[in-house]
């Protein structure tokens, strides 16, 4: 799951003649890839709400969003999955197809909610408008592959990310002691995706 993290003095989110708003607070702009699990959810849910990204008397970005009693509005928009690496068109075969990534951006708020956040959500699937006043500007991104790599990292070879046994991307999953040396690439689940 990747986010792009805005810190904003207001924001808003328009579809169809209805606008949702929030004050002091973060913009959240979420993809989902289609690998994501529940553990990915809940990395980033915890992440955003403890992300230290406001000063403090001080001056310095020692608080977070509870902290200030600020509100989030998080977005659902399947381009931040995306990937440009290659060529000029973007792809979003990694994306996770719309019907499944609604009910788990719909998750997401819950799991912000839950931890102690006022949430406001944009419209899955529709067309929207967004008015933000990045206040900064500060602008952060949340990858929760890049965690779970970091996690593989240091610790070595396989390891633990929220009961699954995983490995940095790219890296060879060994399955069994005849395997070991060898190099084995699990195939990427792709699919169409509309608009999101």
């Amino acid at each position: 799951m990747r986010a792009v993290v805005q810190r904003v003095a207001g924001a808003s989110v328009s579809c169809g003649g209805e606008t949702r708003s929030i004050g002091r607070g973060l913009v959240v702009l979420v993809g989902i890839y289609e690998i994501d699990t529940e553990h990915d959810r809940a990395w980033m849910a915890e992440k955003v709400v403890n992300l230290r990204i406001f000063e403090d008397d001080a001056g310095k970005m020692n608080l977070s969003t509870i902290d200030v009693g600020g509100a989030v509005l998080l977005v659902p928009n399947f381009t931040v999955a995306g990937d440009a690496r290659k060529g000029r068109r973007p792809s979003f075969d990694a994306a996770m197809r719309p019907e499944r990534s609604g009910p788990e951006f719909e998750r997401l708020c819950e799991d912000v909610r839950a931890r102690g956040v006022a949430v406001e959500r944009g419209f899955f699937g529709g067309e929207m408008m967004v008015e933000i006043r990045n206040d900064g500007p500060i602008t952060i991104v949340l990858d929760s592959r890049r965690a779970r790599e970091l996690v593989c990292g240091f610790i070595g070879s396989t390891s633990s990310w929220g009961g699954r046994r995983v490995r940095p991307s790219g890296s060879a999953t060994p399955s069994g002691s005849a395997q070991r040396g060898s190099r084995r690439t699990s195939g990427s689940r792709r699919g169409t995706l509309s608009r999101s």
